[in-house]
């Protein structure tokens, strides 16, 4: 293979630093390279598998997407097994292949030196920068690799991907500088759905009686975060304010603590929701306090899944909520569409009678909106 495959691969990162014209590599590309390499191992035929190589080599720079890490390995194992059939060094990508897939399979017999071998621990790399889209061996990293081994790094800035193989490198620099800063956010949307308010009496009367109501809801969210405090080179700390606001049911309003590292926001804090009442007529509101969960999650080429829980229970009363929604990726301003469950009820008992009335009020709304600032 005029000097091997590793050579093959070595020629793929340094021609990925000076990419030029390239021939897309997308998802099915990549998967009909993938199934050429096999066959020829099963036909144990070097010269086709040189072919695909080559082709991978040329069009590596310009893949459009971040494989799966099963696709990667797959691809890692097939190397390994042609260069070990040549003499050359086929544990550097196996060990790579195992740590990325490690039920991967090796395409060899169980008595074959590939089947029986097992790579030596490797440390962990330096924490990605925050904010650093970063993609190794087909999975969105929070830690560098190695300067040594076969590495697939992608880089995801402004919506463009760029790709690098790296072997026995270092992740370049310039990848590395700081993207910028991300001190809050805010998320501004409307709501619609349905809301049902119902009211149970143990012995109706005029005075209090049974009812339900249903009929539309609507209403508006606001979100408001910052990380103004670094706590590491991973991880900021700030507040994180959610709150829905609806005719129906006017305090929802979640106000929590939280820690933000380079791919996901968790918060702890307390969550306000109000329950209503009828007595007599008028209408009686009381705002509980609930511990309160909330957060966000970003994976899918920044694409941001948001989301948050809340629960109180008491003996005689219970308040909460379910609500997430996905954010389209991008610095700017974005849109977001989300759900949101909510539900609170209460008992009270009359002093002296042993009456009881429990209202109940539960809510569904469909959020559509526009996200200011970065998660």
């Amino acid at each position: 293979m005029q000097g091997g495959l590793a050579v093959a691969l070595w020629l793929a990162s340094a021609r990925a630093a000076r990419p030029g014209p390239c021939e897309p590599l997308d998802e099915v590309a990549f998967g009909g390279l993938l199934e050429r390499a096999r066959r020829s191992i099963d036909r144990e035929d070097v010269m086709a598998f040189e072919s695909a190589s080559v082709e991978l080599e040329r069009r590596l720079p310009c893949l459009t997407y971040v494989p799966t890490r099963e696709e990667w390995a797959s691809w890692l194992v097939a190397v390994a097994v042609v260069d070990h059939f040549r003499g050359l060094d086929w544990q550097t990508p196996l060990a790579t292949a195992l740590q990325v897939d490690p039920g991967v399979d090796r395409l060899v017999g169980p008595s074959h030196e590939i089947a029986r071998w097992s790579p030596a621990p490797s440390e962990p790399g330096p924490v990605v920068p925050r904010r650093v889209e970063l993609f190794v061996d087909g999975g969105r990293a929070e830690r560098l690799p190695p300067a040594h081994g076969v590495h697939l790094v992608q880089l995801r800035q402004d919506g463009a991907l760029q790709s690098l193989l790296l072997r026995d490198q270092a992740v370049p620099a310039a990848w590395l500088g700081e993207a910028p800063a991300a001190p809050g956010g805010l998320l501004l949307s409307g709501a619609v759905g349905l809301a049902q308010q119902t009211q149970r009496v143990s012995e109706p009367g005029p005075f209090a009686r049974n009812g339900s109501i249903q009929g539309a809801d609507y209403g508006v969210t606001v979100r408001a975060w910052a990380w103004p405090a670094a706590v590491n080179e991973a991880t900021s700390a700030g507040l994180w304010i959610d709150g829905t606001f609806t005719p129906r049911r006017p305090v929802d309003l979640v106000v929590a603590g939280a820690l933000h590292g380079p791919s996901r926001a968790l918060g702890v804090g307390v969550a306000l929701a109000s329950v209503r009442r009828e007595v007599g007529g008028a209408v009686v509101e009381q705002v509980l306090a609930a511990p309160a969960i909330t957060g966000a999650l970003w994976t899918l080429g920044a694409t941001t899944f948001d989301g948050g829980a809340s629960l109180a229970l008491a003996p005689s009363r219970i308040a909460g909520s379910l609500r997430g929604g996905i954010t389209a990726p991008g610095r700017g301003t974005r849109m977001r569409v989300g759900l949101e469950g909510r539900i609170g009820r209460a008992t009270y008992e009359q002093q002296g009678s042993g009456r009881t009335l429990s209202p109940t009020d539960l809510r569904a709304l469909a959020h559509v909106g526009v996200v200011w600032g970065l998660w």
